[in-house]
This record gives structure tokens, sequence and C-alpha cells, in this order.
């Protein structure tokens, strides 16, 4: 998982950054929305990543998506 630049681009952003909507994502890394989606969705699937929607929010709105502990927390101390 962490051998690929692109996820791993993605969630150092998330751990330097914080919870972030995915265009905050895309734009900070300057993938496509395509490419951006696909590595959120694989990184997703691996548990690196999560996104919270608030109890009472409709599906269709944007939810901030943030790194999961492990990974991020060694990311952000630069291993």
């Amino acid at each position: 998982m962490l051998g690929n630049r692109v996820r791993v681009q993605i969630l150092r952003y998330l751990a330097e950054a914080g919870p972030s909507l995915r265009a905050a994502i895309e734009h900070a890394t300057e993938l496509s929305a395509p490419t951006l989606g696909y590595h959120l969705s694989a990184l997703e699937d691996l548990g690196a990543i999560s996104g919270n929607i608030p109890i009472g929010e409709k599906r269709g709105r944007p939810a901030p998506l943030h790194g999961t502990h492990h990974p991020c927390q060694e990311l952000s101390k630069g291993t």
C-alpha cells in the first residue's frame, strides 16, 4: 500500500492538513478526479482512510476524509 507514491502523497497530505474534503485533496495533490477517486477507494478499502458523514446529514453532501491513526502518524513523523 505505502509503496505507491500517489497513496503516500494523499496520506501525507491528510496527516499534515487533517480531515479534508475530496476537492481540497484534489487541489493539493494536483491529481485528476478519476485518479484521486481510484486511490481514495483503495486507501479506504485498506482501512488507511475513512470519511464520516455527521448524523443527520444527507448522503449527497461532501464528507471530510481523514487518515487512520497508524499510517498517518508514521508519515507525519517523516518515516
